[in-house]
């Protein structure tokens, strides 16, 4: 019997699946969009249903952990992505998507989304310096002393 703490170590080549993070009201899901949002499979219907759309996916990283995983791209929050940010420009970004309550007479659940700043630390991006009160109009010494010799 394996366990997870007598499990062989492997370094995973790719994953081929990916669990589903869901919307819950009023809860944020906070997350970066890996790939633009796509179609996903039709969905084979019971006999007696009526037949099913299928679902649009994106796969993600969900910042709270760190996983991977894919959300269903409800008709609202697909609408914003792609109305603000035309030719699937929203991938690499990241953002808070907050599922509300439905307003009574309304068909749907209205979505809040906002863009947030990736709190990875990226290659891409310059390297932060808080620079104290002290410091405006001067360079600040841990900037001045940076390559220097001792």
């Amino acid at each position: 019997m394996n366990t997870a703490a007598s499990a062989p170590q492997f370094k995973r080549k790719k994953l081929l699946t990916r669990p589903i993070l869901k919307f819950i009201k009023d809860i944020p899901v906070y997350i970066r969009c890996e790939g633009a949002i796509y179609l996903g499979k039709e969905m084979k219907q019971q006999q007696g249903e009526k037949k099913k759309e299928p679902a649009h996916l994106a796969d993600v990283i969900d910042l709270s952990t760190g996983e991977v995983a894919q959300i269903i791209v409800n008709a609202v929050p697909m609408s914003v992505l792609k109305e603000n940010y035309p030719e699937d420009s929203y991938v690499g970004k990241c953002f808070a998507i907050t599922r509300q309550s439905r307003k009574e007479g309304k068909a749907y659940d209205p979505f809040n989304v906002e863009e947030i700043e990736d709190p990875s630390p990226s290659e891409k991006k310059g390297e932060t310096q808080t620079i104290s009160k002290g410091d405006v109009g001067e360079m600040p010494a841990s900037i001045l002393n940076k390559g220097s010799k001792k």
